[in-house]
């Protein structure tokens, strides 16, 4: 069965099960039988057919925008940013102009239903596995409508810690690093990613949008120092922009985004994003102490 579709790009699902293809794609060894095939296209509605097959058969679906009413789908938990404590959390919301019996959440890429009572409502506990993860909601009503809800992005909480320090970015295909000093002058960042004693940085994102994040659970009283680095990857058309969040003992500090002018070493590749002092549990920051400092910045060929 070759599914295809205008535009090209959609999800395929092959009896009611999402194959993880995109439309145009066949479909091969096929029994004789009755399938039915569904495609869906973000911003376009969800479209399904059942055919009988036996012998080669192609199937194309015009996808069309939706148009009113459309569902409305709105989520009261989480939170969106929200970080869990445990391995699952609460999904609950309602959904309007809608009288089906499932939405289809979609977490990280994977699919499930989600069942919707008489009243519109769901609510069920989602497992989670990853510790950042992005997910939404879609469902389509009677007159073939689809809506689709916000993204949400919330974390898994994997370790209790003090220090947490997040980058992000808005380019697809760069290459942004995160890199941390403490007080005893330890550098953190992707080449070393256990440099700091009782800290760690999660992961090293070369492809786009990051978070990159630093955990420590045992703060040192003293200066930190946080840099940021686009590594690869810049684009006069298209320039990065990348921001960073500081939580200290539950307590939030944001940093706005900064926009690179080159990348590798050149000084332009790089943002002082901030100093901060931790003395007795408390955090203060005073971005002037950056200018103090003689640091390497650390730049390695990766």
């Amino acid at each position: 069965i070759t599914v295809e579709s205008e535009p090209p790009g959609a999800n395929i699902y092959f009896n009611e099960q999402n194959i993880y293809h995109l439309t145009p794609y066949t479909i091969n060894y096929v029994s004789e039988g009755t399938y039915t095939i569904r495609v869906y296209l973000i911003s376009y509605n969800e479209v399904s057919r059942t055919i009988y097959v036996d012998d080669d058969t192609e199937v194309y679906f015009n996808l069309e925008t939706p148009s009113y009413p459309t569902p409305e789908i709105y989520i009261t938990s989480p939170t969106n940013g929200e970080i869990i404590t445990e391995d699952e959390f609460f999904l609950s919301g309602y959904i309007q102009n809608f009288s089906g019996s499932y939405t289809i959440l979609n977490l990280n890429g994977n699919e499930q239903n989600i069942n919707v009572d008489n009243y519109q409502n769901f609510h069920e506990y989602i497992s989670i596995e990853e510790t950042y993860n992005e997910f939404f909601l879609r469902a389509t009503n009677d007159d073939g409508n689809t809506g689709v809800s916000d993204v949400f992005t919330i974390y898994k909480d994997e370790q209790a810690y003090d220090l947490r320090i997040e980058l992000r970015w808005d380019t697809d295909e760069t290459d942004v690093d995160l890199h941390i000093w403490d007080p005893d002058d330890n550098h953190c960042f992707w080449n070393d990613k256990d440099a700091i004693p009782f800290g760690y940085l999660e992961q090293d994102i070369t492809d786009g949008y990051g978070p990159e994040i630093f955990y420590q659970s045992q703060v040192s009283d003293g200066v930190y120092i946080v840099k940021a680095n686009l590594y690869d990857g810049y684009s006069e058309e298209y320039p990065t922009s990348a921001e960073v969040e500081i939580i200290f003992n539950g307590e939030t500090t944001y940093f706005e985004p900064y926009e690179f002018t080159a990348d590798g070493d050149d000084d332009g590749a790089w943002w002082d994003v901030t100093s901060f002092t931790i003395i007795d549990t408390k955090l203060s920051v005073d971005p002037s102490l950056v200018t103090k400092y003689s640091i390497k910045k650390g730049f390695v060929e990766k």
